[in-house]
This record gives C-alpha cells, sequence and structure tokens, in this order.
C-alpha cells in the first residue's frame, strides 16, 4: 500500500501592537536624548511559519521599511530621527500622525496581507516642534 500525504502550512497572519514606554498602547514619542522613538513594533502575536518580518512606518511623506527575522518578533523603529519627524502632519491634540504596518514572510517566500494601525506619535518638543 502506499499514500499520497499533502501538507499544507497554516496562513500567515499577521499581527501588530505598538508599544511606548511613556505613552502605551497605539503610540511612540521621540525621546529627549538620542531623539529616537520610545516605542516598540511587536508581531509575536502573528501566525503561521513566519521567517521574516517586514515592517513598515510613514510620517508625512517619508516611509522607512525595516526587517527583521523570524527571532525579532518585536523590534524597535531604527534611523529615524528628527527629519522623518519634522515631515509629520498633526492629529486631533499634541501629536503627529504615523501610519505603521507589518507583513510577515514564509521560507518560500511567500508574503502576507498587510495588518495596520494608526500611531499617536508625540514630538515632546524636540526636533523643533513646540508640542
Amino acid at each position: 500500500m502506499t499514500a499520497a500525504v499533502t501538507v499544507t502550512p497554516p496562513p500567515l497572519v499577521p499581527s501588530l501592537v505598538v508599544r511606548s514606554r511613556s505613552r502605551g498602547l497605539g503610540a511612540c514619542a521621540v525621546d529627549e536624548q538620542s531623539q529616537e522613538l520610545d516605542c516598540v513594533f511587536d508581531g509575536s502575536g502573528s501566525q503561521g511559519f513566519v521567517d521574516t518580518y517586514l515592517w513598515t512606518y510613514t510620517v508625512g511623506a517619508t516611509t522607512v521599511r525595516q526587517s527583521s527575522p523570524t527571532s525579532n518578533a518585536v523590534v524597535s523603529p531604527q534611523g529615524a530621527g528628527c527629519p522623518l519627524y519634522q515631515q509629520g502632519t498633526g492629529g486631533e491634540g499634541p501629536f503627529l500622525r504615523m501610519d505603521a504596518s507589518l507583513q510577515i514572510r514564509d521560507a518560500a517566500g511567500v508574503v502576507s496581507g498587510v495588518v495596520r494601525q494608526q500611531v499617536r506619535l508625540y514630538p515632546n518638543r524636540q526636533c523643533g516642534f513646540s508640542y
């Protein structure tokens, strides 16, 4: 007897949580010392056989892309600095709007859909902002 067995991997389902040390969920703040963001992007709730996390964040017309291996499901946005924040537009209150998104890729190169989150970006009187 012989039998054919087909193994289908589970679907790739990205999950994104943005969390600031100083402002909580759904927020990032500019650190006074480094002028980098004090938040983390957490993709650890993603499902499927993840090989790579593909992070994107946009402020105004500027977009930054970052990738990390499956061992780094939680990352800090890198290389932003004042030039990124100065492109920002206001939200309803003392913050700018930032769009964060995540896709995940498996070892075969299959890429998931995109999950997005609106993030409140607090300049904290840094980079020329008065609020």
